[in-house]
């Protein structure tokens, strides 16, 4: 059974009058009816809720809630749970004020994660926002780094060469020893050398499930499912109503995210 329609149900069945509402349902012939009857019901038993769309609250962390949350992201990190880390790092960049250092450390750890996941494309996006939002100085060639192997991994020499090169630059301002300094400029330069004739490639990424459509889509609007359709009622008004019986908890409309706010998400 359906677990949306579970929720509802049992509430009526341990009241003893889910046959009740059964045989009303059924003796109901047209949807306004049966719609205005499982509204009224849902209302007597304060089981309707007041709003349909909740007030937006914007979340902002203090700084120790931000630490917390950031330390519990590189526990998992540690362990190599980045799916785990992405999620907690993500409640950081959401809960952090664009323009703070804790905002730049939030962006350049799921930037971390990303890289691991594979998602290069995200782990590189997030570099220059980190940078903008005054990403420490003396940790800044740790970002140049990332962002060459990232571009090194689609292929692309010259982007990589560059970043590479900028971290080469960036590496008087790290705290180091003048021993890992030497070494590390090695390492980079190989680095630099290895972009020589690379091939610029489309990296597979793990892409999410695509949503199906209960009952296939409608066809003049393929956002919506065939099962429903937009017109107006006299008695309803205007809306999208059911051509015939749907299950609760069924696909009847699929929309993605065309734009947000660059600097927060």
């Amino acid at each position: 059974m359906d677990p949306d329609f579970s929720y509802y149900s049992k509430r009526f069945q341990m009241t003893g009058s889910l046959g009740d509402v059964y045989k009303t349902l059924a003796g109901l012939h047209s949807p306004e009816l049966r719609f205005s009857y499982v509204r009224d019901l849902l209302k007597e038993h304060s089981m309707l809720p007041t709003e349909l769309v909740q007030p937006c609250v914007e979340v902002v962390f203090n700084r120790e809630m931000t630490d917390m949350v950031r330390r519990i992201g590189n526990d998992h990190f540690r362990c190599r749970d980045y799916v785990a880390a992405l999620n907690e790092y993500m409640k950081c960049v959401v809960g952090t004020e664009p323009g703070t250092v804790q905002h730049a450390y939030a962006l350049a750890n799921r930037s971390a994660a990303y890289f691991h996941l594979n998602r290069y494309e995200l782990c590189l996006a997030d570099i220059p926002r980190a940078i903008k939002s005054k990403y420490p100085t003396k940790l800044l060639y740790k970002l140049y780094e990332r962002a060459g192997h990232a571009e090194y991994n689609l292929g692309r020499g010259e982007k990589a060469k560059f970043n590479y090169s900028e971290c080469l630059k960036r590496l008087d301002d790290g705290v180091m020893t003048a021993e890992q300094r030497s070494r590390y400029k090695k390492l980079l330069k190989e680095c630099i050398e290895n972009c020589n004739g690379l091939e610029e490639r489309n990296f597979p990424e793990n892409q999410p499930s695509i949503e199906q459509l209960t009952g296939g889509r409608h066809p003049f609007i393929p956002a919506l499912s065939k099962l429903v359709e937009l017109k107006c009622s006299p008695t309803m008004g205007r809306g999208v109503f059911a051509t015939e019986d749907i299950n609760p908890g069924k696909s009847l409309l699929i929309c993605y995210i065309l734009a947000c706010h660059s600097s927060r998400f």
